[in-house]
């Protein structure tokens, strides 16, 4: 019932600006997209209902962190 995008420091020319729409893969029941992040990089997921406004959102399966801001992002911190 939601379309789901990422966005974040990845996008190199406009970061934080570009949003990249999201496939749900029911074998590994989580959000992909065709995206590089790089370790350290911040991202969020965008949430949207159909006639209505986003929601940011972060995922539980990422480590997080405050930005310089106060905002609360996803962090890749590969293994």
């Amino acid at each position: 019932n939601y379309e789901v995008c990422v966005f974040g420091e990845f996008s190199p020319l406009d970061p934080w600006n570009v949003f990249v729409p999201c496939i749900y893969d029911k074998r590994f029941r989580c959000f992909k997209a065709d995206v590089m992040i790089r370790s350290g990089q911040q991202f969020k997921f965008l949430l949207i209902k159909k006639n209505q406004e986003g929601v940011h959102v972060i995922s539980e399966r990422y480590p997080f962190c405050l930005d310089n801001k106060g905002n609360v992002n996803n962090v890749f911190l590969p293994k």
